[in-house]
């Protein structure tokens, strides 16, 4: 897709990341199509995005991704209150992956997919899992080139329409959102592994197991990090300053 000028589909048009594909996409001189929630303020805010479409289903999907050459599937659903079953957050997401994979698979123009999902969209990293390893089964069964993204929390500068969930939360304390008490209860749900001192709560994970997750892979292609942690909070909260949300 990097050397090929053409069409591509974006799902999740007005999120941290699918926005910003947009724009990288759009400045190196691809045609985009981007699919996005009922927001009558993104068609102003994402002007040169060909079209939106709300997929729901298959054949929504398919009308999207029709004479696209490349996806990125960037949409998927977040629950970071924690309300929904997990179970039902899980196959929320695995459902709409594979209507995506076999919309590209029916366009016979696809030739390669990136899933850019998060380690935030189910509470339980287990079940993060069970929808990579259906999409990737999913590809080796059917012979569709599928490249997986799996990032945990994006902080940094933004230009999707609407604040960022997870900037929000990473800024919790700068908004004045969560105690030092409940940030340190919600790092050590997130991060087990780690010692963070809260009241009880550390007594209470031992049952949760974490699995290995790593950048190996994505480093022995070539990829380098061109920003520490420093720029990015740095670059958010300066974003924040920007849009007043700080």
């Amino acid at each position: 897709m990097a050397t090929e000028k053409g069409k591509v589909c974006v799902t999740g048009g007005t999120g941290f990341i699918g926005s910003w594909l947009i724009f990288r996409l759009l400045h190196r001189g691809y045609s985009v199509i981007t699919t996005v929630r009922s927001d009558p303020a993104y068609q102003e805010h994402q002007k040169g995005s060909k079209s939106s479409v709300q997929i729901s289903t298959t054949q929504k999907a398919e009308a999207a991704i029709e004479g696209c050459t490349g996806v990125f599937h960037v949409a998927t659903p977040v629950d970071f209150e924690g309300k929904e079953p997990v179970e039902i957050v899980t196959k929320r997401s695995i459902d709409g992956a594979l209507g995506i994979l076999k919309a590209c698979l029916n366009s016979k123009t696809v030739k390669r997919v990136v899933y850019t999902s998060s380690m935030s969209t189910v509470q339980f990293p287990s079940n993060m899992e069970d929808i990579d390893e259906a999409v990737l089964e999913f590809s080796e069964k059917n012979g569709l080139e599928v490249v997986t993204l799996i990032p945990s929390f994006v902080v940094g500068p933004f230009i999707c329409p609407k604040f960022p969930g997870s900037v929000r939360t990473t800024l919790a304390l700068l908004l004045d959102e969560m105690t030092l008490e409940s940030m340190a209860e919600f790092l050590s749900a997130k991060y087990p592994e780690f010692h963070i001192p809260s009241k009880d709560y550390l007594k209470e994970i031992t049952w949760y197991k974490i699995p290995s997750v790593t950048s190996k892979k994505l480093i022995d292609c070539g990829f380098k990090f061109e920003y520490g942690v420093e720029e990015m909070f740095r670059d958010a909260i300066q974003c924040c300053k920007e849009k007043d949300y700080l």
